[in-house]
């Protein structure tokens, strides 16, 4: 992130250790600092590395769409679609939206395409 933006941390800590309602471990500041990270980590994972990239330049450096296209070499107005590609596989990771595999779930099972004795023949069998 860049540096101008800032964050009070003893807040996190002193609401941490006072307000436990769910009888959830007590994390220390560097536990939550490690936890945040490895949270992020997951969500550029589950991204992709094709387009983690821009969700890095547009949401945690603030860049613009014109900057990002730049910067990766990308034609005039192809940002939008990217991002928006990116923002959904994030979605998807959060569980905002449903996975493919479930759409694919409901449909039924897939039956073969071919019509009675479509498949060849090996060595005369």
């Amino acid at each position: 992130m860049p540096s101008q933006i800032t964050q009070n941390w003893d807040r996190l800590a002193s609401s941490l250790s006072k307000h436990n309602k769910n009888n959830l471990k007590e994390l220390t500041l560097s536990e939550a600092a490690l936890s945040a990270k490895q949270n992020y980590m997951k969500a550029l994972d589950a991204v992709g590395p094709e387009l983690s990239g821009i969700l890095i330049d547009i949401c945690c450096e603030q860049r613009g769409l014109e900057d990002a296209e730049k910067r990766n070499g990308w034609p005039k107005r192809s940002g939008k679609v990217i991002l928006g590609i990116a923002l959904t596989r994030l979605a998807r990771h959060y569980g905002f939206i449903s996975t493919p595999k479930a759409i694919f779930k409901k449909s039924g099972p897939i039956h073969h395409w071919g019509e009675e004795g479509y498949r060849p023949t090996i060595d005369g069998q």
